[in-house]
């Protein structure tokens, strides 16, 4: 499986603001001499847009009224992923998916990538598919709630 964020766009739809970022096919690297330039913003609107639970974004960041929105290939298909708050809509081979929550959302991703993480509840025996924070996990560290 190979995944591969071709842009995000970010859109503020209170302030008619929108921004877009394009990323390269190899590996990227955000970096700058400055602080709080939004490097840690942009990697948070990528895991968010793509299904994880982020705990805080920049301070003045309304991200629940924010539109962000992923094209990207997964296996060389096209995919479009837009988040908005807790609904989610995919763009795929010209299928169109809503999906209210993120179980669902998560269930759709991870068929479309070959995957079928699952996890034990700490309650039951039971297992259940994984949301995205854990199939993100591996990758996503986010350096605000590090102590």
């Amino acid at each position: 499986m190979k995944l591969v964020i071709k842009h995000i766009m970010i859109i503020d739809p209170e302030h008619e603001v929108a921004n877009k970022f394009k990323f390269g096919k190899l590996s990227n690297i955000f970096l700058s001499d400055d602080n709080e330039v939004g490097k840690s913003s942009l990697l948070k609107s990528i895991y968010y847009t793509l299904g994880g639970n982020v705990k805080s974004f920049t301070a003045g960041w309304d991200f629940q009224n924010y539109i962000f929105q992923i094209e990207c290939d997964i296996d060389g298909q096209s995919v479009i992923i837009q988040r908005f708050n807790k609904v989610f809509l995919t763009k795929s081979a010209g299928d169109i998916y809503s999906f209210a929550n993120e179980k669902d959302f998560s269930i759709w991703v991870q068929d479309k990538m070959g995957m079928n993480l699952k996890l034990q509840t700490k309650s039951s025996d039971k297992y259940h598919t994984a949301r995205m924070n854990a199939v993100l996990a591996p990758f996503y560290i986010d350096q605000d709630q590090l102590d």
